[in-house]
């Protein structure tokens, strides 16, 4: 088993940051090939930085950001 770390931000508002991070782990998975741990190790990292985002802004859906602006912050999936 492994460990998948946090990424360490300033919260302002973690309203969303459940709700990102299953919608964010859920449409990784779906879009996999095969479901293995590996899938779901690199779903979780993608929801991580997903809920990273959300949680720096203020508001629910105003915080949920595009791919683009994830792929902008932490480098292509």
């Amino acid at each position: 088993m492994s460990i998948v770390p946090a990424y360490k931000v300033k919260a302002i508002d973690t309203t969303a940051a459940g709700d990102s991070f299953i919608g964010a782990l859920t449409s990784k998975l779906v879009n996999s090939d095969v479901i293995d741990f590996n899938s779901i190790e690199n779903s979780i990292k993608f929801a991580n930085k997903v809920s990273s985002i959300v949680v720096q802004k203020s508001g629910a859906q105003p915080s949920l950001p595009y791919l683009e602006e994830v792929k902008e912050i932490y480098g292509e999936e």
